[in-house]
């Protein structure tokens, strides 16, 4: 009766500590991978560190749950389209969950270093994708998922983690002053739309560009900016220049963007409305009276006369009305 408890209390305390065991390899998991969501304008696959290369910026981290655990396990990393083609697959050494993973917290970029393994680019994606990939490094445009999940053998472990990665175009447009446009102080307003970051509006005397006599940070699609012509000292009928730059979101960190250096012209007076068709023929016949030939090879940008100054678009040909008077002082702007 003696021996058959004893053997009763040994099978207990056996199950109890197989229990335990049991439990706490059940606990074993990833505890978080974060962002959950990551923006960006550029995706390139070394970036990651998973395939060597890439740079020590931080795209994500990854940290498991403070538990006890025996088992050596493996952490299976997977990048792949929403629509579910495999882009880059693999998975680390095995190591023991106890001293390696537990508690620890890993970044894309030390996780070959620190863990091993093999993670390469799958063959089997969609040839646009591959052809982005082995051209250019990056990615195309479009949204993936990247999946992270601890592995005993071919067994999930804990929790699955995820991150969804969006890589939307970049556009930079810059609106008004449209080119060679003629301002005054009090249309000074500077119109654009951007997705990028830490915009930045500068002002050049020269196409070139070089330092720009003026600058100052802005937001959002447009800036009223009346003090710019004492900050740069702007002079009548002279050519400036404006540009806007700001950052774009790689996967190896913020990136300067430029956008193109748009000319206008400063003019002191007040600026009127289009000319009108009988205006334009006047302006044709007025420089056609004191001999301007040619006519209908150039393209007439703006006239400024008297007080007054205008745009004309439209092709000389079609300049048909404008300063019926030949002795009106008058100035013109060929293109």
């Amino acid at each position: 009766m003696k021996i058959r408890k004893m053997i009763l209390f040994v099978l207990l305390g056996l199950l109890l500590v197989f229990g335990a065991v049991s439990l706490g390899m059940a606990q074993a998991t990833i505890d978080s991978v974060t962002p959950g969501v990551l923006n960006i304008h550029e995706f390139l696959v070394s970036d990651l560190g998973l395939t060597g290369g890439g740079r020590n910026y931080e795209l994500f981290r990854i940290h498991f749950q403070d538990v006890a655990d025996v088992r050596n396990l493996r952490l299976f990393i997977e990048v792949e389209t929403i629509g579910g083609d495999k882009l880059l697959n693999g998975e680390t050494d095995l190591h023991p969950y106890n001293t390696t993973f537990r508690n620890q917290t890993y970044f894309n970029y030390n996780i070959l270093n620190k863990l091993g393994g093999s993670f390469e680019i799958t063959s089997v994606i969609p040839t646009r994708i591959q052809d982005a990939i082995f051209n250019t490094g990056g990615v195309p445009q479009g949204a993936f998922r990247m999946t992270f999940q601890l592995r005993d053998g071919g067994t999930p472990v804990g929790a699955q983690r995820v991150i969804l990665i969006n890589v939307g175009p970049l556009y930079l447009l810059t609106l008004a002053p449209a080119d060679n446009e003629l301002v005054n102080k009090q249309k000074l307003n500077f119109l654009w739309m951007t997705n990028l970051t830490k915009l930045r509006l500068d002002i050049y005397d020269r196409p070139t560009g070089g330092s720009p006599i003026a600058n100052t940070r802005v937001t959002g699609r447009s800036y009223k900016w009346p003090e710019l012509v004492a900050t740069a000292g702007l002079q009548n009928g002279e050519t400036y220049y404006w540009q806007i730059a700001g950052f774009k979101t790689t996967t190896h960190g913020e990136v300067k963007v430029t956008g193109p250096r748009s000319p206008f012209m400063y003019y002191e007076g007040k600026i009127p409305e289009d000319l009108t068709a009988l205006d334009k023929g006047a302006i044709k016949a007025a420089l056609e009276k004191i001999g301007v030939t040619g006519l209908s090879t150039l393209q007439l940008k703006w006239v400024m006369y008297d007080d007054s100054a205008v745009f004309i678009t439209d092709p000389i040909t079609s300049v048909l009305n404008c300063l019926a008077e030949s002795d009106i002082d008058y100035k013109v702007r060929w293109e």
